[in-house]
């Protein structure tokens, strides 16, 4: 048995099926994203992580999927998690000197969320899981590397870093911290990756007739990348027609996975009632531009997406080059939303509009949580969701 508590809507469920586990149970306090979770086939049990009790599940959990919520240090939010550091920092020592958990206290903290990020020491030091998986934004890595310390000192070995989502054929350039502890003796380690980092590339000479009929960008393709899977574009995912060749990927223009036998990564998501017939046109602006590194400038829909977070009223579609008051501009929809997270186009997304890109936002992209707990269960994740012989992808 898996437990995934902070299970949220079912990004790690999801990831956790493509890598051929499904025996995952999942913990969620929000109404809503047990709702769309449990109308997805994941199971889940509606109660508070942070007071669970746990002495009873010692000895009966093989994997633990705990990712905390990442509010308190989102760059789309007020970061108060940073103003928490220390305290949390510091508490790993008094954990370490008492032998075994102690209870942070609820008072005194900038977010009182910021305390959940301890969760994982409560759990595994109650549980002990034969492997752990932690997800977060990338400011929490300081904090996963003291619990990776912990984790050692307690029999596990572990390992941390920060995975880029585009690497792992998310069209996407989100980032995540992973944390990645076993005690079973099995090798610990992060995936490499799939598909070739993103790298803007400079446009092949300019349209003369007109802003819908813009060229294909260059790909730049990094040294070290050649060999890998191309990233593949928001166009891509969507299923957008867009006028270059067509990229061979497993015998199809948009790349299969695991999601269906023959399926195309998308199932032809349209431009709301615009049905574009050029996605060079289009390009994609959030309001938070400011607040978040990878979203410093717009971009196209034959690039990966910047990060989506927290719905569609941060994220609108431009025509290419025009400026911010421009009329003829469509908001980002649910189901595009749930793509460019690597969700399945149909997933049943429960709750207020708000609600459910809130969920969209928040979760992890399901093929990075594939890549990453088949790397730690000895899956050959590469050909399970690509087709590909993994030898060659990875070489």
């Amino acid at each position: 048995m898996i437990l995934e508590p902070f299970a949220g809507p079912g990004g790690t469920s999801t990831g956790l099926a493509l890598a051929g586990r499904t025996d995952t149970i999942g913990i969620e306090l929000d109404p809503d994203a047990c709702h769309t979770a449990a109308a997805a086939g994941h199971a889940r049990i509606r109660a508070d992580v942070a007071t669970s009790p746990l002495d009873h599940l010692a000895g009966r959990v093989e994997g633990l999927a705990i990712s905390p919520p990442c509010t308190p240090w989102s760059k789309a939010g007020k970061r108060l998690g940073l103003l928490d550091q220390p305290r949390i920092l510091d508490h790993f020592d008094t954990v370490t000197a008492a032998g075994g958990w102690v209870d942070p206290g609820g008072e005194g903290w900038a977010d009182p969320r910021s305390r959940l990020t301890l969760e994982p020491v409560r759990w595994v030091n109650a549980v002990r899981p034969a492997w752990v998986v932690c997800e977060q934004v990338p400011d929490v890595l300081p904090l996963w590397e003291r619990t990776a310390a912990w984790l050692r000192s307690v029999g596990y070995a572990a390992v941390c870093g920060v995975l880029s989502a585009e690497r792992f054929g998310v069209p996407q350039t989100r980032q995540r911290a992973f944390l990645v502890a076993a005690r079973d003796g099995r090798p610990v380690r992060l995936p490499a990756p799939s598909h070739a980092r993103y790298v803007p590339g400079r446009r092949l000479d300019e349209p003369a007739d007109g802003l819908f009929d813009p060229p294909a960008r260059e790909r730049a393709v990094p040294p070290s990348d050649r060999g890998l899977l191309p990233w593949v574009s928001m166009a891509d995912a969507l299923g957008w027609d867009v006028d270059r060749p067509a990229r061979t990927v497993c015998g199809h223009r948009r790349p299969r996975w695991a999601y269906g036998a023959g399926q195309s990564y998308g199932t032809g998501w349209a431009l709301a009632e615009r049905q574009a017939n050029d996605a060079h046109g289009w390009e994609i602006r959030s309001s938070s531009r400011t607040k978040v590194n990878d979203r410093t400038r717009p971009r196209d829909a034959d690039e990966p997406s910047m990060t989506v977070a927290f719905g569609h009223s941060d994220m609108r579609w431009f025509p290419r080059g025009s400026d911010d008051a421009h009329q003829d501009t469509v908001r980002l929809s649910i189901g595009q939303a749930a793509v460019l997270q690597s969700f399945p186009p149909d997933y049943p997304w429960h709750g207020t509009k708000s609600a459910r890109f809130q969920q969209v936002g928040n979760a992890v992209p399901p093929l990075l949580m594939a890549a990453v707990a088949g790397e730690l269960l000895g899956v050959d994740w590469r050909a399970r969701l690509w087709g590909h012989d993994a030898a060659e992808v990875a070489g």
